[in-house]
């Protein structure tokens, strides 16, 4: 097949934490015409349309982690720059080569959870005008679902959650790119559909509802705020991500993914390093939120702040 002009070529990467919706998400992109690549894993109950994560892409993400000492389940420290370092490239002509195979379709699309942490890997690769989509979950009803689906703890699925969405908020800052909040999908007033639709250039008027089997957990963010096994920290980013939605101004949040500490996730059971006084800031931003109920949490992060460097993951 002819290779296309990369400067007219349609790609979009869909970005977001397993069970956040990026399925859903790729596969409406297939439903507007763009070209998926072959799953990696083939469809079951949860995803009937399949997942929608090419093979080859999977094989890469895993081969870049390994190279940098850690792997998918256990990322390396991932410092600014970190994806010209020297024992990536072997790799890079294998990933060349793979977005070559993808620029032969005029309009594609791909999506794998570790792009949470390999997308500035790939970032020099991509076509020109590329397009990301950022899959957003409330971060209990994420935690639930791997914990019923994977067996992770909810806490730990929780800290999974925080530290991968900050790292794709920052990775994708240079990019043009759209928020996808999962629970949207079954709000028929955020017309999430015509708003991807648009965003990528296509009519959704065609396409249909997502079922709301699909669904699974119906949480709020009231039983976020009130469940005692997602930290302090996460419930707040969450909360700061509603409001940009609301405000439809997510600049805030991506000088908040900054403050993201370069430090590996390791077995789970090591420490999970943020800067707290940068966190802190933006706490008190968001801390007249009308949703924000629980300021004694924030004013003991405050008195804590100056004297704790990090905070430990919940085993």
């Amino acid at each position: 097949m002819r290779l296309n002009d990369a400067r007219e070529t349609k790609s979009v990467s869909v970005i977001g934490v397993e069970r956040s919706g990026t399925s859903l998400t790729v596969n409406l992109l297939r439903d507007l015409g763009f070209y998926v690549e072959d799953d990696a894993f083939a469809p079951d109950k949860g995803n009937e349309k399949g997942y929608g994560e090419s093979r080859e892409l999977r094989k890469i993400n895993e081969e870049v982690l390994i190279a940098l000492g850690g792997s998918v389940e256990a990322p390396p420290p991932l410092p600014r720059g970190w994806q010209s370092d020297n024992r990536l490239a072997p790799i890079r002509e294998k990933a060349r080569k793979l977005v070559e195979r993808m620029n032969e379709h005029q309009e594609w699309a791909w999506k794998h959870p570790a792009l949470t942490l390999t997308f500035p890997f790939w970032e020099n690769l991509l076509p020109p005008n590329h397009l990301c989509i950022l899959c957003v979950r409330n971060p209990l009803a994420n935690a639930k679902s791997r914990n019923s689906g994977e067996g992770i703890s909810v806490a730990m699925a929780a800290r999974i959650w925080y530290f991968r969405t900050l790292h794709a908020i920052r990775d994708t800052s240079k990019q043009r790119r759209l928020f996808v909040f999962f629970e949207d999908y079954f709000d028929k007033k955020s017309e999430q559909i015509n708003k991807i639709a648009a965003f990528v250039g296509k009519d959704g008027s065609k396409i249909n509802t997502v079922s709301e089997d699909m669904r699974h957990y119906d949480i709020t963010l009231q039983d976020l705020i009130a469940s005692p096994e997602i930290p302090s920290e996460v419930k707040l980013f969450y909360i700061l991500l509603l409001r940009a939605k609301k405000d439809d101004d997510f600049a805030d949040v991506s000088l908040f993914s900054n403050v993201v500490e370069e430090v590996t996730m390791g077995d789970g059971s090591g420490p999970l390093t943020y800067n707290l006084e940068s966190e802190l800031e933006y706490y008190k931003k968001i801390a007249n939120h009308p949703y924000v109920r629980f300021g004694r949490r924030i004013s003991k992060l405050a008195r804590t702040a100056k004297t704790r460097l990090s905070l430990m993951s919940t085993r």
